[in-house]
């Protein structure tokens, strides 16, 4: 980046007036000719001045001048430059390797500083190569320094440790200089300082002392040779040998100081120094509600419009954007941006891919640096921005997931020439964040749609279990569960209905109180949407519904430009129906369609095991339980007696018998204590009939009895005997005895009666005795 001064940076529009009055006070000072007034002119431009500069002064002292900050540890690009009428760009190769997998690199490789060599062969599109420095240069400087500055401490110490080799490097004909860290011990008095030879040249020996410091204090340092290797030490400590002698090869050059000679003390020192800050709590403390419990979109959301304000902070830039890539629609989708100039920004969330530079960076998968852009090309180059804003320079970087683009991280600045090498490095590790966001949150959400699923799953089928499951039940369990996973404006589920053998509406909940009064409709089955899903079995999903196609239903409510999906009730033989979902917002997604898809395979399954038992039901002539003919079977009996009675004038009459049921004990009792009193009144009734009267279970607490030969008479009293029998005789439950009591009806086959007739005469009558309870109620 430049770091030239550019004044229009700094003026405002209300510096038009100081600088006219400066221009018209320098005008009557140079061509009017009266003294006064001249000096009048030259006051006014004096001070315009003097406010003008004044102004300037404080907005430079104001205005926070962007520093790009030193990389320790740059990446190895190979960069190519091109110039065309637009602007200079530089494309970055070899980003996906350092940047686009999620390998980590080796730990023990020294890092280097990155220095660019050009090859001006081709002056349009020049290949940057980016080296690596030695990193220890900078340290080989220090330590020179610090060797040619004179002794000048108290008590100094220089060890020569003998001649090695010198050790090349790349760098240069540099030396290996060994430079040990002093240790720090407890203080001691001052003692003579030696040096010891390792070496068996006496010339290479150097002994300081403490004397012998201030005597050559002003004098420079002794050159060493440039193959010696010198380590400072400690100097609180003399050097001898293992066996505490002093070696005869040491020459001593030192002025004994006494031994009781005070030491001054060194002043104290602080071992650090805090820097105060003038930085608000309010700063550090966001107001906003962290989503970290919401939905897993809206966590991410925030957490990459955090990471965009992180990048501006950091680097020059008026605007970051986040783009994503979807490469099967051929298009840009924007999820998030920040910038200084809103109303420059369009309101757009997709652009289809072009020319653009985003564009071109989502194809080719590497970075670049556009430079110099040219007013009239910012629009073709930045799709972003309605009109020119005098973007100078941009940057963008791809973001690789699973070695594939799949978004571009892109800024752009006012400033020249604003962005380097140093740049894309950076922005590599930001892209590396968001990669792990973005896999962080797609694994966050698929354990959220599991989840969402066995909630849905779980609490359809609590709702199918609260009740004896028929259809409707079905229906209306499987509406509530799907309200649950989506907005909607209407849900309803479509089944055959057997009597009227049509597709029915068993179920709707809907916002639209006309859509209600649509169940037990017939549904149109000719060219409407729902029709697809019944008759093929498979999932139709528009996210754009046009309002002249049908649904499902002639008094359907409009829908302008919603969603429609209709979900198979299926099992893995047949389809039982379908479930359909519609509303305004089209921001369904493919794992609500799989939750909704679940929730149609369990119930067309459930339904599939409602047909099966009721077939099974219907097949089978005996109840299990009690033994007796269920209620099949029995009217089959029934239409044989009635016919025989008919043909050959005898009498027959039919006994519906219910045991009567209170709300207290009702309530207590469970389905096996409820079949216990039955098999006990059974039980009774069953001493008084006679061999050849029918007996069969009409229901859970209904039994039927048929009578040959009996008159009306003799009926009501076996009736009343079972009654009283019954009303007598206690029964024990949980170490309670209870007292049950029956209901009975009874009617006389008639000449024009059949099964079905003398069915519902002598169940009106049972229905009276259950209505007073315990008693016996004869059909007139």
């Amino acid at each position: 980046m430049n770091n030239k001064f550019d004044l229009k940076r700094y003026l405002i529009p209300s510096d038009a007036i100081y600088i006219a009055i400066i221009v018209i006070g320098l005008f009557i000072m140079i061509f009017l000719n009266e003294l006064p007034v001249r000096l009048i002119g030259a006051c006014l431009a004096l001070l315009s001045a003097v406010v003008l500069v004044m102004n300037i002064s404080q907005r430079l002292k104001d205005r926070v001048e962007f520093r790009r900050p030193t990389v320790s540890q740059p990446v190895e690009l190979t960069m190519k430059v091109k110039k065309d009428s637009a602007g200079t760009r530089y494309v970055f190769d070899d980003f996906e390797s350092n940047f686009g997998s999620d390998d980590v690199s080796a730990k023990g490789e020294k890092q280097e500083r990155p220095r660019m060599t050009f090859d001006d062969t081709d002056s349009s599109v020049s290949e940057v190569k980016v080296r690596r420095e030695p990193a220890f240069k900078a340290e080989v400087a220090k330590v020179a320094e610090e060797l040619s500055t004179d002794f000048n401490d108290e008590i100094s110490g220089v060890r020569i440790k003998g001649k090695k080799q010198v050790v090349e490097s790349n760098a240069g004909d540099l030396k290996k200089i060994e430079i040990s860290e002093p240790v720090k011990k407890e203080e001691v008095t001052p003692q003579p300082v030696t040096a010891l030879v390792e070496d068996e040249v006496e010339s290479d020996v150097v002994v300081v002392s403490k004397s012998s410091s201030r005597k050559n204090k002003n004098k420079q340092s002794p050159k060493l040779p440039d193959n010696t290797v010198v380590e400072e030490f400690a100097p609180e400590t003399a050097v001898l040998p293992s066996n505490g002698t002093v070696s005869e090869d040491v020459v001593e050059l030192t002025d004994e100081l006494p031994v009781n000679e005070a030491v001054p003390e060194p002043e104290e020192t602080s071992s650090h120094k805090i820097k105060q800050l003038n930085i608000a709590l309010a700063d550090l403390i966001d107001d906003a509600d962290h989503p970290g419990n919401e939905e897993p979109r809206k966590e991410f959301d925030y957490l990459l419009l955090r990471v965009l304000q992180v990048i501006r902070s950091m680097m020059s830039a008026r605007t970051t954007v986040f783009f994503w890539v979807n490469t099967e629609k051929e298009e840009l989708v924007l999820e998030s941006h920040i910038t200084d100039v809103p109303e420059m920004f369009l309101q757009q969330r997709k652009y289809p891919l072009g020319m653009d530079m985003i564009s071109q960076i989502a194809n080719t998968g590497r970075p670049e640096i556009l430079t110099e852009i040219k007013a009239s090309a910012e629009t073709d180059l930045l799709p972003y921005y309605k009109d020119s804003a005098q973007t100078v320079s941009f940057v963008g970087v791809p973001v690789y997931l699973n070695h594939k683009v799949i978004g571009v991280l892109c800024a752009d600045s006012t400033v020249d020439d604003a962005y380097d090498e140093i740049t894309i490095g950076t922005l590599g590790h930001f892209t590396k964040l968001i990669s792990g966001l973005i896999q962080s949150y797609t694994g966050k959400y698929d354990l959220l749609q599991s989840s969402r699923t066995l909630d849905a799953l779980s609490n359809f089928r609590a709702l199918v279990n609260e009740s004896n499951a028929t259809m409707s039940t079905v229906a209306n369990a499987l509406v509530l569960s799907a309200e649950q996973i989506l907005d909607y404006q209407s849900i309803g589920v479509i089944l055959f209905d057997p009597k009227r053998e049509a597709w029915c509406v068993y179920a709707i909940s809907s916002k639209n109180k006309n859509s209600s009064v649509l169940v037990n409709e017939t549904v149109e089955m000719n060219n409407s949407l729902i029709s697809r899903t019944i008759y093929s079995g498979m999932t139709t999903c528009l996210e754009k519904v046009d309002p002249q196609v049908r649904r499902y239903h002639p008094n359907e409510a409009k829908l302008d430009n919603g969603f429609f999906v209709a979900i198979a009730l299926k099992s893995t033989s047949h389809n039982y129906g379908a479930l359909f979902v519609e509303g305004h917002t089209s921001q369904i997604t493919h794992k609500d369609v799989s939750v909704l898809e679940t929730l149609g395979e369990q119930t067309g399954m459930i339904i599939e095991q409602m047909s099966l038992h009721e077939m099974m039901q219907a097949n089978q002539l005996t109840d299990q339980s009690s033994g007796l003919i269920n209620a099949v079977a029995f009217m089959n009996r029934l239409e044989e007696e009635t016919t025989r009675a008919r043909d050959f004038t005898t009498s027959f009459l039919l006994l519906i018998i219910a045991i009567d049921r209170y709300g207290s004990i009702e309530s207590s009792l469970s389905d096996f204590e409820k079949e216990d009193i039955f098999l006990h009144v059974l039980e009774i009734v069953k001493r008084n009939v006679k061999v050849y009267d029918i007996m069969g279970r009409l229901d859970d607490n209904l039994i039927g009895v048929g009578m040959s030969g009996t008159s009306e008479q003799e009926a009501k009293l076996w009736a009343e005997r079972v009654r009283k029998e019954v009303a007598i005789t206690s029964k024990e439950i949980k170490g309670k005895r209870f007292t049950v009591t029956v209901s009975i009806g009874l009617a006389q086959a008639r000449p024009a009666d059949n099964a079905e007739s003398l069915a519902t005469n002598a169940g009106s009558a049972m229905e009276i005795a259950a209505a007073k309870t315990n008693c016996v109620v004869v059909f007139n």
